[in-house]
């Protein structure tokens, strides 16, 4: 148990290492940043912690490549938008959260193409069909369910 305890010890002293970098400064209190490990990922944090909580996000390569070049823009508040990942997908967030709680869905190719009007018409309703996926495979369904359970064979 003795050099499991000195295994354990030598990874809290690896893992509690920060790392200094002169160059990024906290503009709450000037101090510098430290590049530090969370649960989502690296970060910085102010050595000013805990009177100063101040934290940036640690921007690599592949965080920049990720990041979306469309402008998305909150009609609420006029501040731009982030794209978020949540329970139901993917959607844009107003970064001006928590005082601005303003969203909008993230509309891929695939959501597009479902939220299209079709030229196909309802005989029931008259509203437009859409395509659906069933377990005997595609057909055509109601935009009025579930006034309407009309459906059609492609």
């Amino acid at each position: 148990t003795k050099k499991y305890r000195e295994i354990i010890d030598g990874i809290k002293s690896v893992s509690n290492q920060k790392t200094e970098v002169k160059s990024i400064f906290c503009e709450i209190c000037g101090k510098p940043m430290t590049l530090r490990k969370g649960t989502n990922g690296n970060f910085w944090g102010c050595t000013g912690f805990p009177n100063c909580r101040n934290t940036k996000p640690y921007a690599t390569e592949t965080t920049v490549k990720k990041s979306k070049s469309i402008e998305v823009i909150c009609e609420q508040c006029g501040k731009p938008m982030t794209l978020r990942k949540g329970k139901n997908g993917n959607f844009w967030g107003c970064t001006g959260f928590p005082n601005c709680r303003n969203t909008k869905p993230y509309a891929t190719e695939t959501t597009v193409k479902k939220s299209r009007s079709t030229e196909v018409i309802c005989n029931q309703c008259g509203k437009p069909m859409i395509l659906r996926k069933g377990k005997n495979g595609n057909f055509w369904g109601c935009t009025g369910y579930p006034n309407c359970k009309n459906t059609k064979n492609i």
